[in-house]
């Protein structure tokens, strides 16, 4: 049996007898649920018996929970309740569980215990009658990561920053993570605003589900009334917390205007921040609404420099998945949570279970071209030249159809000789394992035809399994994941391969995902973070989630290059450590990224994986992805990317001047666009310009010196003839390379790193 990948409250065993009940449901009929109760004596485990109770329950169909058919939901120690208001019930087999289930409604004709609401809806309403008729629901305790997460951003505010990006990695828990956030800081007003209308419900859940939040009034600003909503509340001295839909059609506009003309300070959470709220005509009315005293979290799991878009961000805040696992992995080595700063909240040192261990392979294709290619020797070239490129499979897949065939065979089922492709060789994976079901993303190019016309091709080089695509012409990105849910339940003897494009990269939760395929070249960053976090969905106890790179270059695949050395960096910065090669160390212990060899895998050291990296120059485009440039004003953007120190001073000045890096000077009754919005044009230049003054570092150090200060030193009375030859080799002012090094502007903790 899972538990639904949503945060389950859970409880201890207890010195008395206790009354629980239960909610749970079937993957094939989500819209559905069933409630039921289980007397739990002294000393008993609740969540153990409530499991007993549900496979009880089942009869024959012990398959279901084999299978993780059957979901639990949540439960709840209601001994109290039932003591109050249904005393003769308080017993074994009291069917307390009816008579919550009629306060509750929405019964299945003809059946007593289920009910046809979702389990999220019905778990949200069993929370709200137990919390109004006074049963203590349960703690939340937070991670240690989402404590020290809380306590950086509550600092910040108390330090005066209200505008801050929190970067959070998928399976941190960012519900409940904002739930603490406002229940610390307390604000008159909280608002979420989301243009993801599943993760609304995803909050009403979760911050149903526990006592620090029975102070909450949830409130829809769909509602009619959600003005009296509001002012009810606060007469009342609870927390309103209102959820702002910013779809398009919703009259957004008019509803910021109301909420942001109340009185009071707010707390305003955007929630994944970077996807639709980003664009100006999203973000533009927020920040004209917002007023002095109000606070901005950008809170979003990925692309935090997207999510800052047109803001004026004055704190930044990132964690990165494999720092949950160095969390993890410090459990396993005699860590102590550390005592919390919180006033609600305290540190829960076994929530690190909850984190699904990751390994990444890297897997090079170079002979399944060479095979494909005796076939069709013109197969991937171009002017004559071979140039191999998944962009080119996508456009023709059925005449690539001998080098798709070839590779899946090669990986799924150990054909053609070579080991270095087949899969289960590389990672030990054995038949007791299960069936397998794995995810394929192919590049983003691809249409919805030719991803169809992958299919027939994958059924051919894979007989038995069955291959789910996942694209517009069969579902949506709201339907995706019921639709694979529903055909990896319906066919439980067979191996599954899920293959997308780009659908499915967020709120696309399958616990049964174990592998994770990257058929593309290069990509967003981003973009690639939220794929991989696919398979690590939390499913069954021990799941490790494995990433493979399918690259027709290894010399150029940095597509796990990004997450390991920011998490080195963030690493670093939060332990005090000063030297980023011994962070990355610790990190590359954690997390285990291989190299795909014909006798086997081979695990990457820091000096291997160091090496590797400084030849795909992966280091140089990380420096330039966590450059602060969302800190800059639209003047300093275009000054850093034309590369003029006259130009790049005169910005400085006029943004000093301001007193504000951004200050978009449009109205409540004008939103249209802003004078100082950001170009993204000039974002994107100025990130290449760092990335280029990165690569070109080894020039300076030429000059001698051990360090860039005493590199500068030389260069500084080596006179113009040395400038001028900075600047033909940087495309910049040798004194403009100067100041971003030397302020830390780039980031001289990877600066080092090459050097060392």
């Amino acid at each position: 049996m899972n538990q639904s990948p949503n945060t389950i409250a859970h409880y201890a065993a207890a010195e008395h007898d206790r009354m629980f009940c239960y909610l749970w449901y079937e993957l094939s009929s989500p819209d559905e649920c069933k409630f039921g109760e289980r007397w739990v004596p002294a000393g008993s485990d609740p969540l153990r018996e409530v499991h007993a109770r549900i496979r009880q329950s089942v009869g024959v169909r012990k398959d279901l929970i084999a299978d993780g058919s059957i979901q639990l939901s949540a439960y709840w120690d209601v001994t109290q309740y039932a003591a109050k208001y249904c005393a003769d019930r308080v017993k074994p087999h009291g069917r307390v569980d009816d008579f919550i289930r009629r306060k509750i409604g929405y019964r299945k004709p003809l059946s007593a215990e289920v009910h046809t609401l979702s389990a999220t809806v019905m778990a949200e309403r069993v929370n709200t009658l137990l919390a109004r008729a006074g049963q203590p629901l349960p703690l939340a305790a937070l991670s240690q990561n989402q404590h020290d997460a809380a306590v950086n951003v509550i600092e910040a505010i108390q330090g005066g920053n209200n505008t801050i990006v929190a970067e959070l990695c998928a399976r941190f828990g960012k519900t409940i993570w904002s739930g603490a956030l406002i229940r610390e800081t307390q604000p008159e007003i909280a608002i979420i605003a989301t243009y993801v209308l599943t993760s609304i419900a995803s909050f009403r859940k979760d911050l149903s589900a526990y006592q620090q939040f029975s102070t909450f009034d949830l409130i829809d600003s769909t509602d009619p009334d959600y003005l009296e909503q509001i002012a009810e509340s606060r007469s009342a001295g609870r927390q309103p917390v209102v959820f702002l839909s910013m779809v398009s059609g919703s009259r957004r506009g008019e509803r910021i205007d109301s909420l942001f003309s109340l009185s009071g300070n707010r707390l305003l959470i955007i929630d994944e921040a970077d996807f639709g709220v980003h664009k100006q005509n999203q973000s533009l009315p927020l920040i004209a609404a917002r007023k002095p005293n109000d606070t901005v979290v950008l809170m979003t799991g990925t692309r935090g420099e997207r999510a800052a878009g047109n803001w004026d961000v004055d704190h930044y805040l990132s964690v990165t998945y494999p720092e949950l696992l160095l969390e993890k992995h410090s459990a396993r080595t005699g860590f102590t949570a550390q005592p919390s700063q919180l006033q609600h909240f305290g540190v829960d040192p076994g929530r690190h279970a909850l984190y699904v261990d990751v390994e990444f392979y890297q897997m090079s294709l170079a002979s399944v071209v060479e095979h494909a290619r005796r076939a069709d020797p013109e197969l991937f070239r171009q002017a004559g030249d071979l140039l191999p490129s998944w962009s080119k499979f996508a456009a023709n897949p059925t005449r690539a159809r001998g080098f798709f065939t070839h590779m899946l065979e090669a990986i799924f089922l150990g054909k053609h000789g070579d080991d270095s492709l087949n899969l289960d060789f590389q990672t030990g994976r054995s038949a007791s394992e299960g069936r397998r079901v794995a995810m394929m993303f192919l590049t983003g190019s691809t249409t919805n035809k030719n991803l169809a016309e992958c299919v027939p091709l994958a059924e051919q080089a894979l007989p038995g399994y069955l291959i789910i695509p996942v694209y517009g012409a069969e579902m949506t990105n709201a339907t995706a994941e019921q639709s694979v849910r529903e055909a990896i339940e319906q066919n439980p003897d067979k191996h599954i391969l899920i293959i997308s494009a780009g659908m499915a990269q967020r709120s696309f939760s399958i616990p049964e995902i174990t592998e994770l395929f990257l058929a593309y070249d290069g990509g967003d960053n981003g973009a690639t973070i939220q794929k991989m976090s696919r398979a690590l969905t939390p499913g069954v106890a021990g799941k490790r989630g494995r990433i493979v790179s399918l690259s027709f270059d290894p010399n150029r695949d940095d597509k796990f290059d990004a997450v390991l050395l920011e998490t080195a960096q963030n690493f670093a910065k939060n332990r005090g450590i000063t030297d980023l090669r011994e962070a990355l160390g610790a990190v590359l212990k954690t997390v285990d990224i291989f190299d795909c060899q014909e006798d086997g895998a081979v695990r990457l050291d820091i000096n291997r994986y160091l090496a590797a990296a400084l030849a795909r120059n992966s280091i140089d485009r990380v420096i330039g992805n966590i450059a602060p440039v969302h800190e800059l004003s639209p003047e300093q953007l275009q000054a850093l990317a034309s590369g003029n120190i006259a130009v790049w001073r005169a910005a400085q000045q006029e943004t000093a001047q301001r007193g504000k890096t951004r200050q978009p000077r449009v109205s409540a009754r004008s939103r249209a666009g802003s004078n100082r919005s950001v170009n993204q044009a000039d974002m994107i230049r100025a990130r290449e310009m760092i990335v280029t003054i990165a690569q070109n570092t080894d020039i300076i150090r030429a000059w001698g010196g051990n360090t860039m200060e005493e590199s500068f030193a030389l260069l500084d009375t080596a006179g113009s003839v040395a400038h001028d030859e900075i600047r033909e080799y940087f495309g910049c002012d040798y004194e403009l390379v100067r100041e971003l090094i030397l302020t830390g502007f780039i980031n001289r903790g990877l600066l080092d790193l090459k050097f060392s």
